[in-house]
């Protein structure tokens, strides 16, 4: 059949204004953003007199209740979202519900890239505090100062004040006199922090193949043009693509419908993958060589 591109559509105007706050833009971004970290987005509908939607609201996943009804076809009996001034039920055909997919629950909740990868997230989180709190309070002295002969507790306190208001912050690098014989040993402890930096580096991985991103995206050594292309290029495949077709289809099946129920009107992004040059070019020399095309 013919496919015609629409130009001037309702759905177009609709599209082009969200609601009084988001732009088209904002909408998209956002539902990706959702899917990602909670597996699901929702956009709220508002119709005119005529039952025909009119501006998208995107309502927060993680404040939205599916009320499943697995004796019906549609399988969902109604949407809950709970806000702080109280729940709104939504009927499934004013809802658009965006998912990734999931083994676990196939019909009601999807399953997101952040959960798949969720225990390597959390260990990153805690090697930032742990860092964090490491430099707030290093819990760890930089040198051991040995009287030579015993001295009491309230010597010992005067003589750490004194060494710390000394060298604390700005004083480093002074001169300490001694007022009796003192025994000064600097403390250095082995680079145990190596463990942690590649221990980061695998949980980056992890989290990065999990939502498919290409790892040579997120490193800064042996950065060439030819490794950015290939990452980009794979990036488009595995992680753009994939999303743009999970949009498309769901607005395809639960919206378009609502503005031709005969169900000849579509969306679809454009492709997100570049085309291979290289590729043409070696097809185009095999189609001269074997007659297939002339000059």
């Amino acid at each position: 059949s013919k496919i015609q591109e629409v130009t001037n559509h309702p759905i177009i105007d609709m599209f082009n204004r969200v609601n009084y706050q988001h732009t088209k833009y904002d909408l998209i971004e956002l539902t990706t953003l959702y899917q990602e970290i909670c597996g699901d987005a929702f956009w709220s509908l508002e119709f005119d007199a005529l039952g025909v939607p009119t501006r998208i609201y995107l309502l927060q996943s993680h404040m939205m209740t599916v009320i499943p009804n697995f004796d019906s076809a549609n399988v969902i009996k109604e949407y809950i979202f709970a806000s702080g001034i109280g729940n709104t039920t939504f009927s499934p055909d004013e809802i658009v519900h965006f998912k990734y997919s999931s083994l676990v629950d196939p019909y009601v909740l999807g399953w997101s890239p952040l959960r798949a990868s969720f225990e390597h997230a959390i260990i990153h989180d805690k090697m930032l505090a742990y860092e964090e709190a490491t430099l707030d309070n290093r819990a760890r002295p930089d040198m051991l100062v040995s009287p030579k002969e015993p001295i009491g507790q309230q010597e010992a306190m005067r003589l750490e004040r004194k060494i710390q208001n000394k060298f604390r912050w700005g004083g480093g690098g002074g001169v300490l006199v001694g007022e009796s014989g003192l025994d000064y040993k600097p403390l250095v402890f082995p680079p145990s922090d190596l463990a942690a930096l590649q221990l980061r580096k695998v949980s980056k991985e992890e989290i990065a193949n999990a939502f498919q991103v290409p790892i040579s995206l997120l490193r800064t050594e042996d950065v060439n043009r030819a490794n950015a292309e290939a990452g980009n290029y794979r990036h488009a495949i595995d992680a753009v693509r994939p999303r743009c077709i999970r949009m498309q289809e769901r607005i395809n099946k639960d919206l378009c419908p609502k503005f031709d129920p005969d169900g000849r009107l579509f969306v679809a992004f454009d492709d997100p993958v570049p085309e291979n040059e290289t590729e043409k070019r070696e097809n185009r020399k095999m189609f001269l060589m074997y007659g297939v095309k002339t000059i």
